[in-house]
């Protein structure tokens, strides 16, 4: 997967560089050929001011502008995004409805753990438009500096320090899979378990806990708060002054498998590429205009939002290891 995850940044670089290149400066925006629906819907399974909301509401009006139809944006929250992609199952699989979720980790937790009445072969993945990374982070008074110094406490104090977790969150995924890589059982960590990002963030932030895994945007907001010990990607972060985590985990002889952050994906139900082919090459075609214009770039830079175009195969062949990754930890999750 950490090939698949190289390629997904360097697709996303090439993706702002043709936009900002100007091949969307086509003055015929709509496409050849007519979508033969009257409008489409972008479903958003989450509440609205999220990551996920926000890359649809900015990318929405770009795609039917593209597309030649009204595109509007329906946000259906709850139970975690259960009932959303409950909801998009249910749905007429003709081309008028997509949907936007995190296809990993949240979607593939929800299935793995049987959440949710769907199975992977369930959606359509077309396009991984932006994935966050994983970094290890402390609090900034606590006494870690390093990767070996915290291995060092947990090893000598099982059990003792505490991690603050959405369960089964890729964060969450990520600790048991380095604790795994180092020979040390599950409960060395003591997890502490939160509703929501932001919850397990602020705990952090406050010291009520002593370390966590977090979606390095996600983690923006308490910045000051907090000590980056490790980035969980294998090429270094901008964002981020800390060591690669497979770097660090070289001096104790191992590595672990890197799980995306909350791969931001827009989907389709399988049964559009069979039944309405057209239409789907259609809307593929005008989505990936959307995003080769060099307005829709700049408005996705301005909200700081990725805007990569992988492609349904990449998007698939991407999701697919870390739905593998996920998948050998079944057994965690469900615990």
């Amino acid at each position: 997967m950490t090939q698949l995850f190289r390629k997904y940044f360097r697709l996303a670089a090439f993706g702002l560089a043709m936009g900002l290149a100007g091949l969307a400066g086509m003055s015929d925006r709509a496409s050849a050929e007519e979508y033969p629906l009257e409008a489409v819907t972008l479903m958003v399974p989450y509440g609205s001011g999220g990551s996920l909301d926000r890359m649809t509401r900015v990318i929405a009006p770009f795609i039917s502008e593209e597309l030649g139809r009204p595109v509007t944006v329906l946000n259906k929250p709850g139970a975690g995004g259960v009932l959303g992609h409950t909801w998009f199952q249910s749905q007429p699989a003709d081309g008028s409805i997509f949907m936007v979720t995190a296809a990993t980790p949240h979607l593939a937790t929800q299935i793995l753990t049987g959440r949710g009445d769907y199975g992977w072969e369930d959606f359509d993945f077309l396009n991984a438009q932006w994935a966050d990374y994983y970094i290890l982070v402390v609090n900034k008074e606590q006494p870690f500096e390093t990767i070996a110094d915290l291995v060092e406490a947990i090893r000598e104090n099982p059990g003792e320090l505490s991690a603050g977790i959405v369960h089964g969150s890729g964060g969450h995924l990520s600790m048991l899979l380095m604790l795994e890589a180092l020979g040390l059982p599950s409960d060395s960590l003591r997890f502490v378990t939160y509703d929501g990002g932001g919850d397990v963030r602020s705990a952090l932030a406050g010291n009520q806990t002593t370390l966590g895994v977090f979606s390095a945007r996600g983690t923006e907001p308490v910045r000051d708060a907090v000590r980056a010990l490790a980035v969980l990607r294998d090429t270094p972060a901008e964002s981020w002054d800390a060591p690669l985590m497979n770097d660090e985990l070289a001096q104790f002889n191992t590595s672990m498998p890197l799980i995306s952050a909350d791969v931001r994906t827009v989907v389709a139900n399988p049964r559009v590429r069979q039944e309405y082919p057209e239409r789907l090459q259609l809307f593929l075609e005008a989505y990936k205009r959307a995003l080769e214009r060099e307005d829709a770039q700049a408005r996705l830079a301005e909200g700081g939002i990725g805007g990569a175009w992988l492609g349904p195969e990449e998007t698939q062949t991407l999701l697919d290891e870390n739905f593998e990754v996920l998948s050998g930890l079944a057994g965690a999750l469900t615990q």
